[in-house]
């Protein structure tokens, strides 16, 4: 037990040093997270903004809850310097009933003197993705029947397939927020933590194209993140 206190008060300290900026001294020493969760508590200018489009909130296995949204912790590292990571499974869907994306992968991660909230967001398919496929659906079987095997019927069946992955969402990695008002304590054997997630600008942009809604804004609140994991 006095082993894993000593985990959580470096890591404690190693989440403020994460913010502050301020560098480690000597040898720098890495500590693995194997377990926990985080809990998004999604904020209310955020799904007020989403409701008034008719855009719901659902989380995405193995992720549960709605208010808030609780994601086990998977993998993390956290340094003497610094947080060096905090990965979790599962994710939150926003859905209307003509739109939708999922936010998945959501990760902890140190750029700097700066900790961001990374994700994957679905993409919509281009508009002409059904066009390119079918184009090369219908040039494969041409050359397939006149050309048989060869360079060319290759060369038409890897257009095809990415014409085929076109169909499919496209995930795109993203900055979904910044960390704000991050606070951090000892709860041996676990280290807390909560922040605000602040949009980027980038993240807006995703997904209000996402959604076909013109509701979010650079600096505004996604939402509130309550951590606890554990660390060998």
């Amino acid at each position: 037990m006095l082993r894993r206190k000593t985990y959580a008060a470096v890591a404690a300290a190693a989440l403020i040093t994460a913010l502050s900026g301020a560098p480690a001294q000597g040898a720098v020493t890495t500590y693995t997270v194997v377990g926990g969760e985080t809990r998004l508590t999604m904020a209310d200018d955020l799904t007020a903004a989403l409701a008034a489009r008719e855009v719901a909130v659902s989380p995405l296995a193995p992720a549960s809850g709605t208010a808030p949204v609780v994601l086990p912790v998977t993998a993390g590292r956290v340094r003497d310097d610094g947080l060096a990571g905090l990965a979790h499974r599962g994710g939150v869907r926003l859905a209307s009933a003509e739109y939708g994306t999922a936010i998945r992968k959501l990760t902890v991660v140190a750029s700097g003197e700066r900790v961001y909230l990374a994700a994957s967001v679905d993409r919509r398919p281009a508009e002409d993705a059904q066009e390119r496929y079918d184009a090369a659906r219908t040039r494969y079987a041409r050359v397939r029947a006149r050309a048989g095997a060869g360079p060319r019927l290759r060369a038409a069946r890897r257009e095809l397939r990415r014409a085929r992955r076109g169909l499919g969402p496209k995930p795109a990695r993203v900055r979904l927020g910044r960390l704000d008002r991050v606070q951090t304590s000892v709860e041996a054997p676990f280290v807390a933590g909560t922040a605000d997630v602040v949009l980027t600008e980038r993240a807006t942009a995703v997904l209000n194209r996402e959604l076909a809604v013109d509701a979010l804004r650079p600096g505004m609140r996604f939402g509130a993140l309550e951590t606890r994991f554990e660390l060998s």
